[in-house]
């Protein structure tokens, strides 16, 4: 074994004995599931997920791997999408008509401008792309949600 090797294996040794020797009174600090890590998008910001009237909604409650999906989304069908709901309070919900157990209170739904026929096939061909399992089609939106551990899955519906 040449020097250059046997440093290298010498320093992932003591890395490693430095780890199992760790002094027992250091105590490291873990984030709790309520820490949000700023992520970022390449085709969307937290507030295009916002509820009407709360600012910074969309970031506190909305769920992070929708988003991702919907970027993910939004790359493969070059389409821009509008997102018309994200995030909605029970009492929001209510006055706009949504269903009492709607997957948008958990931050766990969206619906996607969709003004004609191609727009909507082109988003339902991304959502089935990247696994979406809970599809609505409206008059002029998409509504997808990863809600499908309370809620059936592999469904889609008309509004």
């Amino acid at each position: 074994m040449d020097h250059a090797s046997d440093t290298k294996r010498n320093k992932r040794l003591e890395h490693k004995k430095k780890v199992e020797t760790a002094d027992a009174n250091v105590k490291v600090e873990i984030p709790t599931a309520n820490v949000r890590m700023e992520v970022k998008f390449n085709y969307f910001t937290y507030e295009e997920f916002d509820q009407p009237g709360i600012p910074g909604s969309g970031k506190e409650k909305m769920d992070t791997n929708l988003i991702m999906i919907l970027d993910n989304m939004r790359h493969r069908s070059q389409l821009a999408y509008k997102i018309n709901s994200g995030f909605r309070t029970e009492a929001y919900n209510e006055k706009i008509g949504g269903v009492k157990n709607s997957s948008h209170i958990k931050g766990k739904a969206v619906d996607i401008a969709a003004p004609d026929s191609k727009t909507k096939f082109s988003i339902i061909e991304s959502a089935l792309h990247f696994g979406i399992q809970r599809i609505g089609v409206g008059t002029n939106f998409i509504h997808i949600d990863i809600d499908d551990i309370d809620k059936a899955a592999k469904v889609c519906w008309t509004y």
